[in-house]
């Protein structure tokens, strides 16, 4: 029987100090990782643009563009990429993405990484979201994927209890939504002669959905159109 070979996760390291990109590189390149490393921001979103990596560590005060105007670029160009901020800033501790105070214990991090990259990932989901939406993180929960395949997509978000739809399209690259988001997916394809339980959950979804966008003061005509996908 062949060998079974599993693709490596590939973690980008920015930061304008060669001695943390390094320190870092060296770490998690013995854990398995491929390392990209990056002493820019400008240097990190061409990196990124061209093949997003599965975890991007960021120092936050670099000369061209901070770490975190860095990450609100990337959501605003809809590329979903889980974030560390790193800084030796005391007072600085951003709420949208998860932050590790300089100096660092580089097998502290490597140790977090390794285990819990899948749930570092599912919080930066609900950071976006966050950032899109202007609702705190802490009220948001459970995220679910709406998705067809001729192209549109939905996530149903709990806001403290209360269901928050937003346009996947918002969020991931279109049609990336099932190979990005690894939550509960549910795809849909209803013709307009179905009938049925189906048929009538997709008709729901996107009653709620538009009903969202025009409490928002939204136009929600092109939604109703899509409904009939």
């Amino acid at each position: 029987m062949g060998k079974i070979f599993m693709k490596k996760k590939t973690i980008l390291i920015n930061d304008d100090e060669p001695m943390i990109t390094e320190m870092l590189a060296k770490e998690f390149s013995r854990r398995g990782f491929e390392v990209i490393e990056t002493h820019t921001s400008t240097e990190a979103l061409k990196r990124i643009r061209t093949k997003t990596p599965d975890l991007v560590v960021t120092d936050i005060n670099l000369p061209d563009m901070k770490g975190t105007e860095l990450a609100e670029t990337l959501v605003k160009e809809n590329i979903f990429v889980p974030i560390i901020a790193i800084s030796g800033e005391v007072k600085i501790n951003p709420e949208n993405y998860l932050f590790f105070q300089k100096p660092l214990s580089t097998k502290k991090l490597g140790n977090m990484i390794s285990d819990h990259l899948g749930e570092i990932a599912d919080l930066q989901l609900l950071r976006n979201i966050s950032m899109l939406t202007g609702v705190p993180s802490d009220n948001l929960g459970k995220v679910m994927c709406f998705y067809h395949d001729k192209g549109w997509g939905l996530l149903r978000v709990l806001n403290r209890e209360k269901p928050l739809y937003v346009n996947a399209a918002d969020v991931f690259p279109k049609n990336k939504y099932t190979q990005l988001f690894k939550g509960q997916v549910v795809k849909f394809d209803i013709k307009d002669s179905d009938r049925g339980p189906r048929a009538d959950a997709v008709t729901l979804l996107f009653d709620e959905y538009t009903n969202q966008l025009n409490a928002n003061g939204i136009d929600a005509t092109p939604q109703k159109k899509e409904k009939a996908s």
